[in-house]
């Protein structure tokens, strides 16, 4: 490469370079107190009437403080000079803006002028700091001084990012990562600068958000993202000319000059040896950057942007150098080097002559040559810059090798050579100096914490010996009064808390019997409905029922009875504070009209509206769901009651800050004044209810105020005779005012609801029973009968009531065998005698309870995989949680419908059914090649390994029988049982048999499942046939072998 490319490829680093040069502003001013200014100066209003120069430039820099940065200045300049400031904040405030104004213009020397006196006057005014922080470093910035950068911002970090400083945040995110990209930590100024953005577009910063933009276009021109920084560079363009802000749309153009004379340049070294002059692309960039040059130096002359001035020409230098036009480099040198004295740019005045020394070289004009390097070396000398000093070396010795002057030219390519080393040198020791600071920084902050750890606990330490010692005094002075006051106290407090024990005792041993009457009571009305309404559903079920109105009424009036004993007992709970509660978040609209459904018919019998007004869908608060449906059930069922017919019931909500109120109005009767203080008293019955044709309890609503208030919530009524009531509930928001254990989360309040199985259908009797009964004997009928049972699944219910019993086996039977026991004991015996598939059983027995007999039946070895069923006339949740803690499968409340007990029955089963189906699956598939291989070794009968599979698919399905067997195997009964003769010594149904007892027998013994899983995964339906047939093939019980293999340790292999 020949001088002059090479001096033009340094030409293009200087242009590269100079693209980072932008102009940087903060963010806006800061609000603090301040006290008040001069007060010799005259107010504004008064120096507005008398000097109408300042009149005219504090409306222009009001109305475009971007547009017209020059006119703001000198208003700011004039205001400083004759406007008395009311406080020292506004005067701060202006200053700034001044300072920034300079920033905007280019003139930072003008800026550092303002600076430096306002810091050293605002001093002691320690609230102005951050900002002034932020000013020094962007500052620092344009001056290229960026050594104490962090350190200057560091004091001030927490202040930035305190919540409620968002534009210190924002305008401090820039500064860092515009720092970061002159450090080349290109990913963090990234993250920092999107982040300021995104803070400047959200609190309206236009011109921040123009300057962070620049930023990010630097950043994707150092990552050679060009077509990125075009985007870029085009929004800061359109919002600069949307502001009408020609500043910053004179640096955008710039900018895109500049990139596109870089890709230019980027092309061209990427095409070494061809001719990029000819490329239709490379000739398309610098055309452009040639008309972007003209009119960036044209808005930049226009508007006083000198420096923006100065990248344009010498960027018309670079292109003269491609040009070859030395001469035309040369003017534009002069030019930059005129305006750069004139304002100051010593960098700018520095590169301009580098360039024109190259151009002077090209020339042949050596002396000229050297005089513009000794200039720009000498810039660079003072300012440090050593990796400019290397390139100037560098043109040094060309010129003076190009000259004839070889000595000289060793002796700068010598220096050229150190520079260089030098400058390689510094950025590692850069490197190698940031590295230790970290790691020095983070030795000194551990240091730190330990000491000030070290020094927190040797104050608090003193500080406990200090109060220890007072302490100590206080109680030596006060034990010989207090000893004094307990001793005469102590035979008084004994015996009043004698007393009190006793009182207590009382209290306990009144309550305790008091909640095993209202248990007791309980389930004996609960036991007694439930013998009558279970047959008056099951009479009305029957096919050949026939309407009787008597039975109809009957059965009506025992589920009324249930809804007023239900009601007795949560009033009772109620003022024994032992009503439960799970509180979770509801819906309003959707608990309403869920209480409103159970209504619905009798509103419409009475010819009752109902009309709601504000129920939204967005309307949420914590509540006990069963607690909110008692209390609008009873409200509705008194305004249902006493509203004759061609009424209105209306239900309004009003949203408050901290409440929710509903109002629910009906336009009946009404009640007198004189009745509403006493309406809410527990057993208060007013003149409607002592009608005899309106009768009431006197407790629904005593029971809607006492859940309201359970809730803190309240409850009031407002009536006039004639016009109708309205009760207004007002519940709490939110949900603090509750105990947190009280809280559940709304998808597992009803993990303790047993669930219905959905599968119930009936399980067909198994084809071979059919045609293959027992001989006829004189015990014929009870053989069959055996048989029969022994191929159902067997139910057994304990419970002490006989009709319950009975009630319950007229429900199951014949679809299942049904065995019965009184007790609890007695049902543990039978249960380890028949080893039933599913039990039901009542909970409060003699001898042995249902929990009790739930808890010896899972821990059975023998009977701990029966499914069981509690059924009994405790309803609460703590019961029943009690309950399925304990292991049972379900539990079902007295009264019970007839139809949910008969399909939960079957849905256990099933559900038991389909898990033995898939636990049979999956032992299967691991054994089926073993099994093969096993039972058809030295054999190539493809017949039998066609047999053993069809009987290995089949297995579970209790319908498979011999038939389907000829019929899949494509032969006759005969002939199959002639096959099996042969080949197995066996029939083909005792074949099936053995087959299934086989299987069961590995099950068990790697311990694949229950013994009833396992029975019922190998075609057995009935658990009890299943342990027979395995006794009388194996001489001992599945138990047996369950047990016996569950004991001894697994050895892997």
């Amino acid at each position: 490469m020949n001088a002059h490319n090479q001096k033009n490829k340094y030409a293009v680093i200087f242009i590269c370079w100079l693209i980072l040069c932008v102009n940087q502003t903060t963010a806006r001013n800061i609000n603090e107190d301040a006290s008040a200014a001069n007060v010799n100066k005259p107010a504004e209003h008064e120096l507005l009437k008398t000097d109408s120069s300042y009149h005219h430039i504090s409306y222009q820099y009001r109305d475009n403080y971007y547009g017209e940065p020059l006119k703001a200045i000198e208003y700011l300049q004039k205001k400083r000079v004759h406007f008395e400031y009311p406080t020292e904040q506004a005067y701060f405030t202006d200053q700034i803006k001044l300072i920034e104004l300079f920033f905007k213009t280019e003139q930072y020397a003008q800026a550092e002028n303002i600076l430096g006196p306002l810091a050293i006057e605002f001093k002691n005014k320690l609230q102005f700091h951050p900002k002034l922080a932020l000013v020094k470093a962007h500052l620092m910035l344009h001056n290229r001084n960026i050594d104490d950068f962090l350190e200057t911002l560091q004091p001030y970090v927490s202040v930035y990012q305190k919540a409620g400083n968002e534009s210190f945040n924002a305008c401090y995110l820039f500064l860092l990562g515009a720092y970061e990209i002159r450090k080349n930590q290109f990913s963090n100024a990234f993250t920092h600068l999107t982040s300021g953005l995104e803070n400047a577009k959200g609190l309206g910063i236009t011109h921040l958000e123009i300057e962070i933009r620049n930023q990010l276009v630097q950043l994707f021109y150092y990552t050679q993202r060009y077509e990125k920084a075009l985007n870029l560079n085009e929004e800061i363009i359109d919002i600069a000319r949307a502001n009408d802000d020609r500043y910053s749309e004179t640096l955008a153009l710039s900018n895109k000059m500049n990139l596109y004379y870089s890709r230019a340049v980027y092309l061209a070294n990427s095409m070494p040896g061809e001719d990029v002059a000819n490329n239709p692309i490379y000739r398309s960039y610098i055309k452009k950057s040639r008309q972007l040059q003209k009119q960036v130096y044209q808005l930049a002359k226009e508007i006083g942007a000198y420096r923006t001035m100065i990248k344009a020409l010498i960027l018309k230098q670079s292109h003269s150098f491609g040009d070859n036009n030395f001469q035309q480099a040369i003017i534009a040198g002069k030019e930059i080097s005129e305006i750069a004295r004139q304002f100051g740019f010593d960098y700018e005045n520095a590169v301009a002559s580098n360039n024109t020394a190259i151009a002077y070289r090209a020339l042949g004009e050596y002396d000229k040559s050297i005089q513009a390097l000794a200039v720009a070396e000498k810039s660079y000398l003072e300012m440090d810059n050593l990796q400019s000093l290397t390139w100037i070396y560098d043109d040094y010795a060309r010129t003076y090798e190009e000259s004839g002057n070889f000595e000289k030219a060793l002796a700068y390519f010598k220096k050229f050579h150190d520079a260089s080393m030098k400058f390689s040198q510094k950025t590692n020791n850069e490197t190698l100096l940031e590295l230790q600071e970290k790691y020095a920084a983070n030795e000194r902050s551990q240091e730190i914490l330990r000491l000030t750890q070290k020094s927190a606990l040797n104050t608090q330490q003193l500080e406990t010996e200090k109060m220890g010692r007072w302490l100590l005094s206080v109680i030596l002075m006060a034990v010989f009064l207090i000893a004094l006051t307990l001793f005469h106290k102590r035979k008084r407090l004994k015996r009043l808390l004698k007393n009190e024990a006793a009182l207590n005792q009382k209290i306990t041993e009144a309550n305790a019997a008091k909640q095993r009457f209202f248990a007791n009571i309980s389930h004996e009305f609960r036991t007694a409905l439930t013998l009558s309404i279970g047959p008056l559903k099951k009479l009305i079920a029957e096919p050949n029922y026939s309407k009787n109105p008597f039975i109809e009424s009957a059965l009506e009036n025992n589920l009324h009875m249930m809804t007023l004993i239900n009601e007795v007992l949560h009033i009772e709970k109620i003022g024994a504070k032992t009503l439960p509660m799970q509180i979770t978040k509801i819906n309003l609209r959707m608990a309403i009209n869920h209480c409103l459904n159970r209504f619905l018919l009798q509103f419409k019998e009475k010819r009752i509206n109902i009309c709601q007004h504000g129920f939204d869908e967005s309307i949420y608060f914590y509540f006990d769901p069963s607690h909110l449906e008692k209390i609008v059930a009873n409200i509705l069922s008194n305004a249902a009651k006493y509203c004759l017919g061609d009424c209105t019931i209306e239900l309004s909500v009003k949203v408050e800050q901290e409440r929710i109120n509903l109002e629910i109005c009906d336009d009946g009767p009404g009640i007198d004044e004189a009745e509403l203080p006493h309406i809410f008293e527990r057993f208060y019955q007013g003149k409607s209810s002592s009608d005899q044709t309106l009768p009431g309890t006197g407790i629904g609503l005593s029971m809607v105020k006492e859940l309201v208030e359970l809730h803190q919530g309240s409850v009031k009524m407002c009536s006039q005779v004639g016009k109708g009531c309205c009760v207004t509930i007002s519940f709490k928001r939110g949900k603090s005012h509750y105990p947190q254990q009280l809280i559940v989360d709304a998808r597992s309040q009803h993990e303790t609801t047993p669930r219905i199985a959905a599968n119930d259908r009936k399980l067909p009797i198994p084809q071979n029973l059919k045609r293959h009964p027992t001989p006829l004997s004189r015990n014929a009928g009870h053989t069959n009968e055996l048989l029969d049972n022994q191929h159902r699944k067997v139910i057994l219910v304990v419970d002490d009531n006989p009709q319950i019993r009975l009630l319950i086996k007229s429900i199951l039977q014949p679809e299942f065998h049904v065995v019965e026991a009184d007790n609890g004991k007695q049902g543990l015996e039978l249960a380890e005698t028949i080893q039933p598939d599913l039990l039901i059983t009542d909970v409060m027995m003699p001898l042995m309870n249902g929990f009790q007999l739930t808890e010896h039946l899972r821990e059975h070895p023998q009977l701990s995989h029966l499914s069981i069923i509690l059924l009994t006339a405790l309803s609460e949740t703590e019961q029943r949680v009690h309950g399925l803690v304990l292991g049972a499968d379900d539990y079902i409340t007295k009264p019970f419908d007839n139809e949910e007990l008969k399909a939960r029955v079957k849905g256990h089963l099933a559900q038991k059914q389909r898990l033995s189906k898939l636990l049979l699956k999956k032992y299967q598939s691991g054994l089926e090649k073993q099994q093969l291989s096993q039972t058809f070794e030295g054999q190539d009968s493809k017949r039998s390994k066609q047999l053993e599979k069809l009987i290995a698919k089949n297995l579970s399905q209790c319908e498979f029988d011999v038939e389907q067997m000829y019929t899949a195997m494509n032969m006759t009964r005969s002939s199959l049982y002639r096959y099996t003769q042969k080949h197995y010594g066996c029939s083909p149904k005792h074949l099936l048999k053995v087959r299934r007892l086989e299987i069961a027998y590995q099950m068990l013994t790697d311990l694949q499942g229950t013994i009833s899983e396992v029975a019922y995964a190998v075609g057995y339906q009935s658990l009890s046939a299943f342990s027979r047939a395995f006794r009388e093939h194996f001489n001992h019980p599945p138990t047996q072998v369950k047990q016996q293999y569950s004991n001894e340790p697994k050895v892997e292999v």
